[in-house]
């Protein structure tokens, strides 16, 4: 496991992308989700995708539907999280204080998390953590960086789809500021991921799958598209949206500059002139948002092949768009490590 370590950190450095701001006047706040949204997430690099069912795990479970916020009196705040399902008691990570088993070979795990942003007058804004894995549930602050066990059913409670959890806030002049979710189901074969030396292999060794409300904004990526090819050559051209970006289905719209165009996520594409050509891709998710990238491809009468953009680059920039997902089990995995 130890050599995983570097990249589960990165990872977790990146988290913070997905913290998205969802500013909303007033003290009680109601968030819906759509359904439907939830990504099989890979680690390395390849294309991840949005799932309805899997054969681990009802994915209902962890499909954010809904959440909410209320001030009560005496200084605290009450937050539920909604799933389309059934809030999952599961899981073989001790969570208390962040320690977790130093034998640990195997993940299978079921975690829902809660992130409240709080802005003061005068003052700068705290971050509230409410982690609940298996009938644990705990809670931490930015300002102080510790974790406090929380008691059911005083200061939280599941009842079906529901996950309720009350926590104090540091000052009673804290306002809301945003509030966010993220259900994770991870089942994780720990030794053979640590022992595997080919990314081609891993994904036999892990399942990761994982709901973020509300969404952050519609974002695609063109993850393979040449730069250069020759008149009469098939080309083949790769597109992904970020995951757990926008809202499902999504369309796509391709136009290569040559008056060609396809409506396929990944079409494959043949110029029948020379020259150089300016492609675009533009995607449009339920909410009728948008999405664009574009690129440039050099057309030659003749030749050998497309040469697809740097295998390297690309690894690294799906790497990055990953690593801001941020897998709530992982920190607590690594937090003492």
């Amino acid at each position: 496991m130890k050599k995983k370590v570097p990249f589960i950190t990165a990872m977790i450095a990146s988290s913070l992308f997905l913290i998205v701001a969802f500013p909303v006047s007033g003290i009680d706040v109601t968030i819906t989700d759509p359904s439907g949204d939830v990504s099989m997430i890979d680690i390395y690099g390849e294309q991840s995708t949005y799932v309805t069912s899997n054969p681990n795990i009802d994915v209902d479970n962890i499909d954010i539907t809904q959440m909410t916020i209320t001030k009560n009196s005496g200084g605290s705040v009450t937050c539920t999280l909604e799933v389309k399902g059934s809030i999952e008691d599961r899981g073989n990570i001790l969570i208390a204080n962040g320690e977790y088993p130093e034998n640990l070979t195997t993940i299978d795990d079921v975690n829902y998390q809660l992130i409240l942003e709080t802005d003061l007058v005068g003052s700068s804004a705290d971050t509230y953590s409410m982690l609940y894995d298996n009938k644990q549930c705990q809670y931490s602050t930015a300002s102080s960086g510790e974790w406090v066990n929380l008691t059911s059913p005083q200061d939280y409670s599941v009842a079906g789809n529901t996950l309720t959890v009350t926590i104090p806030l540091q000052n009673d002049a804290e306002v809301y500021h945003a509030l966010n979710g993220t259900s994770t189901f991870m089942k994780v074969n720990l030794t053979g991921l640590n022992e595997s030396a080919n990314p081609e292999d891993v994904s036999q060794f892990y399942t990761i799958l994982e709901d973020v409300a509300p969404n952050p904004a519609l974002a695609v990526s063109i993850i393979y598209a040449p730069n250069v090819g020759s008149v009469d050559e098939s080309l083949q051209f790769n597109s992904s949206i970020v995951p757990l970006t926008g809202q499902p289905p999504f369309t796509y719209q391709w136009k290569f500059g040559d008056g060609g165009t396809s409506s396929q996520q990944n079409p494959t594409h043949t110029y029948t002139k020379s020259g150089t050509y300016t492609y675009n891709l533009t995607v449009t998710d339920h909410s009728n948002a948008h999405a664009y990238e574009t690129g440039e491809i050099e057309i030659t009468s003749e030749g050998g092949g497309g040469t697809a953009s740097s295998p390297l680059l690309l690894f690294l920039a799906v790497i990055i768009v990953i690593a801001a997902i941020g897998i709530v089990v992982l920190v607590v995995i690594i937090r003492r490590r």
